[in-house]
């Protein structure tokens, strides 16, 4: 099996909080053994108190995409 190497650019996905505009979601640090898992997350914002469950992502998280070579566009 031939190995190939691909230069990739690395996305950051976040999310603002839905109820403040202001803060971030982040993970409270455990994870719900459901199915699919929960991530329990609350907001950054200190004067906001929101949370949220989301299953199977924890914010912030990373994507991945091919890098675009010079003759091609963004």
């Amino acid at each position: 099996m031939t190995e190939t190497r691909v230069e990739m650019k690395v996305i950051q996905v976040d999310k603002t909080c839905p109820e403040c505009g202001e803060g971030k979601m982040r993970n409270d640090g455990f994870v719900l053994t459901s199915n699919p898992p929960m991530y329990p997350s609350h907001c950054t914002n200190e004067f906001c108190d929101y949370r949220e469950r989301y299953a199977e992502k924890r914010y912030p998280y990373l994507e991945y995409e091919p890098k675009q070579t010079k003759g091609e566009r963004e």
